[in-house]
C-alpha cells in the first residue's frame, strides 16, 4: 500500500510521508553501519527520482552505492556526486583522477565531474540524465525491470566491463529493489 501511494499520490507531502515510513521498514534488514546510514539518507530522493523520472529506484541506489563508495569518496563528500557524473562544458566542476578501461585494459585518467549542492541535487540530475539522454534511449523500455535496465544501462554508463555484475550484486544483497513498483515504466512523467 505505501509503495502505491509514494507513486500514485498527487500530494507531495503524502509520497513523502509513505516513502520514510518504506525506508524505516527497510532498514532493520541493512547493515547498522555506514551503509544502512548511506541508503537510509538517499532512498527518499532515490524513490521520487525513480517516479519521476521511470526509473527502477534499485538502480539509483546501487549505482550511488557503487561509484561513490557508499558516500564515502571524495567526490561524494566534497562535491555531493555520488554517481561519478562528468562536467560539459561550463558546468561547476572539480577534477579528480579515475579509472577507465579501454582495449589496453585499466588505466587512470584525470576527468571533470560535477559538482552539486547536495546528494538530493546529484539523484534528481541523475535521474534527468538516464530519462532525457538519448545515449539512454535503450533503457527507457525497460520500465521497472530493473535487470533489463541494467542490462542496457551499463554499455553505456560505466567503462567497466564489471559493471553490471557490481551493480547486480549490491541490489541483490541489500534487496533494493522493493520499492521499484514506485517506477512503473508504464506511465507518463506528471500523471499521478
Amino acid at each position: 500500500i505505501l509503495t502505491q501511494v509514494v507513486r500514485d499520490a498527487r500530494d507531495p507531502e503524502l509520497r513523502s510521508r509513505a516513502s520514510t515510513l518504506l525506508v524505516q521498514l527497510a532498514e532493520h534488514s541493512w547493515p547498522a553501519d555506514h551503509r544502512r546510514s548511506f541508503l537510509s539518507n538517499i532512498a527518499n530522493a532515490a524513490m521520487e527520482s525513480g517516479r519521476q523520472h521511470k526509473i527502477p529506484p534499485s538502480i539509483i541506489l546501487a549505482q550511488a552505492a557503487l561509484e561513490s563508495g557508499w558516500g564515502r569518496s571524495r567526490l561524494a563528500q566534497r562535491h555531493h556526486n555520488l554517481f561519478g557524473i562528468k562536467a560539459t562544458g561550463n558546468q561547476a566542476s572539480a577534477q579528480f583522477n579515475t579509472l577507465e578501461f579501454g582495449p589496453k585494459g585499466a588505466h587512470i585518467v584525470s576527468a571533470r565531474f560535477k559538482t552539486f549542492r547536495t546528494a538530493r541535487e546529484s539523484i534528481l540530475d541523475h535521474g534527468v540524465l538516464l530519462s532525457s539522454d538519448h545515449r539512454y534511449e535503450s533503457t527507457r523500455s525497460a520500465g521497472n525491470n530493473w535487470r533489463s535496465f541494467l542490462a542496457e544501462l551499463a554499455p553505456t554508463y560505466a567503462s567497466d566491463p564489471a559493471y553490471a555484475t557490481r551493480v547486480s550484486q549490491i541490489i541483490e544483497r541489500y534487496d533494493l529493489d522493493r520499492w521499484d513498483a514506485v517506477s512503473d515504466g508504464g506511465r507518463t512523467p506528471g500523471q499521478a
